[in-house]
């Protein structure tokens, strides 16, 4: 099949070093459902498994907003090198997984690119292994509802199991489906403070989504209850003609007030 204007933008989006918001959203909808000219030939991610696409997809939006989306080597917050969606370059297995999806680790530690096809695969092997790792901590992992599912298979990306399995209390209220009790469990934990003043961190927004129980809301109700409290302390909101920033403005600084996966405007 002959290349098309998408699969230029698509290629446009792997070169740029700083996706803007269309590269960054032509990019997303590739990794999840591929282009015109790769679609044809292999899905782009493949069907996955016993599980339902809607929530995978789902799943793993909430991934590629929280980990980023980088086609070339760069180190994270910790200095490990990473390439595509979170993909540890320093695991054990990353040459063997590498070779998986036809890339030449050398190479690809060198400065070598992933093709959009390539980053989609590697997704696919990292989203199973967290999907995993969150079935084995939580044995009612398939009787839990998508929203909570969602948070543990994230988590487990983020954390591994080792880390996962050390929120012993917040895993034993998912298993007694007392979410109230779990979100409190998350936002006191070590994880959650690091991030606290950070409205955007990971931790806040899968607390806020344990906490209102839904995934396509969790995060809008956390930056209202944010504004709320700033009102409570003495901030107010601005009127139409005064100097002065707008509460709502200075509690979501950076990002949109409404939950990117309903506008369709994922930033990562």
């Amino acid at each position: 099949m002959k290349s098309t204007a998408f699969d230029k933008l698509v290629g446009e989006a792997l070169l740029d070093e700083d996706l803007n918001p269309l590269q960054a959203a032509v990019l997303s909808a590739a990794l999840l459902f591929g282009t015109p000219s790769t679609s044809a030939e292999a899905p782009v991610p493949a069907p996955i498994t016993q599980q339902n696409q809607s929530f995978t997809n789902i799943a793993k939006k909430l991934i590629i907003k929280h980990e980023g989306t980088k086609p070339k080597v760069y180190k994270d917050d910790r200095g490990i090198p990473t390439i595509g969606v979170g993909f540890n370059l320093a695991r054990g297995d990353a040459k063997q997984q590498l070779s998986k999806i036809g890339a030449n680790y050398e190479k690809v530690i060198a400065g070598e690119p992933l093709s959009t096809k390539q980053i989609a695969e590697l997704l696919n092997i990292t989203y199973e292994e967290a999907y995993n790792i969150a079935k084995r901590v939580v044995p009612s992992f398939e009787q839990q509802p998508d929203f909570m599912k969602a948070v543990l298979v994230n988590m487990a990306f983020a954390l591994g199991e080792r880390g996962l399995k050390g929120f012993k209390d917040f895993v034993a209220a998912v298993g007694n489906r007392n979410y109230e009790k779990a979100a409190d469990e998350l936002t006191d934990s070590q994880w959650f403070r690091k991030y606290q003043h950070n409205p955007n961190s990971r931790p806040q927004q899968l607390a806020g989504m344990v906490r209102t129980q839904k995934i396509l809301e969790g995060f809008r109700a956390l930056q209202k209850a944010k504004v709320r409290a700033r009102k409570e302390r003495g901030h107010t909101l601005r009127k139409p003609g005064q100097p002065g920033r707008s509460v709502a403005r200075f509690v979501t600084k950076g990002y949109s007030p409404k939950f990117p996966l309903e506008q369709g405007n994922l930033h990562f």
